[in-house]
């Protein structure tokens, strides 16, 4: 019986832990989606790509910022709509929530941004890596926008899975920073 009653408790501990690192990580996702926000100005075009996180920064932009979103993200469509908010979305083959392919590339290479807000999935201090699928959707982003954010979680630090394409940080005349749970930005 006490086998029992511990092994009752050690569930019990770790549905917490749990629990508690979930909370931890929707707090982070929160403080990066909202200092995100807090660069977007009046005016301002900006390129969200697939990632749900870059996704949520458009939740804190306040109401009289008036913003032109340009996004190969599907979601959007499920989101409330805005007068302060202008959004189109890219054409492309539609893969979970994400428009890809070329269609979403020559859409994106049209547009001009004043920021890109990219998710991604793994960065180290020299790349930064995206799904195969993505990746020439988000370089047309970087290109074609004067600043790029990507937004990532802490746990995202290291190497991607193997089956990843890589992109640089560091382009030719364009700035771009990182910006995690840690609380840090760091221009590339």
């Amino acid at each position: 019986m006490a086998k029992q009653a511990w092994e009752a408790e050690w569930m019990a501990f770790q549905q917490d832990m749990d629990a508690l690192r979930a909370a931890s990580e929707m707090s982070e996702r929160v403080e990066i989606a909202r200092q995100v926000a807090r660069q977007i100005r009046d005016g301002d075009t900006v390129f969200i790509n697939g990632s749900l996180l870059a996704l949520d920064v458009l939740s804190y932009i306040p109401p009289n910022v008036h913003t032109r979103v340009v996004t190969n993200n599907g979601t959007i469509m499920t989101l409330p709509t805005y007068a302060h908010r202008t959004v189109l979305v890219t054409g492309g083959e539609l893969v979970n929530h994400v428009l890809t392919g070329e269609e979403a590339v020559t859409s994106v290479r049209r547009q001009t941004a004043d920021l890109a807000v990219l998710g991604c999935d793994a960065f180290d201090e020299r790349f930064v890596y995206w799904s195969a699928r993505e990746a020439s959707v988000n370089e047309a982003m970087v290109e074609n926008a004067k600043k790029t954010i990507v937004v990532a979680e802490r746990q995202k630090r290291g190497q991607p899975r193997y089956n990843r394409k890589w992109s640089r940080f560091a382009r030719a005349g364009r700035s771009m920073e990182i910006w995690t749970g840690e609380n840090e930005n760091e221009a590339r």
